[in-house]
């Protein structure tokens, strides 16, 4: 980097604790630090992250939280030093364009209910099973890694788990449903959550359906 004249950049951007050896590597003018999420939320995340996050976002010239929510929990660490909220957006264009529809979806019968997004801790795949035996002619269709355990024969079969797909074919999926839900546990950490999803979806021309928190209900979105 000194090589190529940035050992003294303009602005350092730090979007991930990981990047924080920069700060003391090169000297910059001025420092942001980008926060996407309540990282305390996180039950995968160690105590020697959330101590060194919490250290930059006192440190750092700039703090952008993706939430007004974000930011309320960080504001105590920044003791009157300027933040900013930017929630998340998406490339409309992107999501727009017309796509053929996949394969799968010959044998996934309409109306098709689709999730896309990580299927993690804060997923409610109780209340995904509720709805799917609720609604059997109904077909819920799951894009995205499972990073949770279920028994064999637990899922309905209306229920299909389609695994982790390239972004490039993700919105062909999104295309040919008919309603994105965003069904999260509400925790800690989703509350603090600007839901890129949503974006997504929206941008794809689908209406949403989404469980209920604080900044979900700030963005005052047509999600239902």
């Amino acid at each position: 980097l000194s090589q190529w004249g940035f050992e003294a950049p303009d602005i350092l951007w730090l979007d991930s604790v990981r990047h924080a050896a920069w700060g003391s590597r090169l000297r910059p003018k001025a420092t942001v630090l980008r926060v996407a999420d309540w990282s305390a939320g996180m039950k995968a995340v160690p105590q020697a992250a959330l101590d060194l996050e919490r250290d930059l976002a006192r440190k750092c010239d700039l703090v952008i939280a993706s939430s007004e929510s974000l930011g309320e929990r960080l504001k105590p660490l920044r003791n009157g030093k300027p933040m900013a909220t930017i929630r998340n957006g998406v490339d409309v264009e992107f999501w727009n364009q017309h796509v053929a529809s996949p394969k799968e979806y010959g044998e996934i019968p309409t109306p098709r209910v689709i999730y896309m997004g990580a299927l993690d801790e804060w997923f409610d795949w109780h209340l995904l099973f509720e709805l799917a035996r609720a609604l059997p002619k109904v077909s819920f269709v799951l894009i995205g890694q499972r990073r949770f355990p279920l028994a064999s024969g637990a899922s309905p079969s209306n229920v299909h788990w389609l695994g982790a797909r390239p972004r490039e074919q993700a919105r062909g999926y999104l295309r040919y449903a008919q309603l994105g839900i965003i069904p999260f546990r509400r925790t800690e950490l989703i509350e603090c959550v600007c839901p890129l999803k949503l974006y997504e979806y929206m941008a794809c021309g689908l209406p949403v359906v989404a469980t209920r928190w604080d900044e979900l209900e700030r963005m005052n979105s047509p999600a239902r």
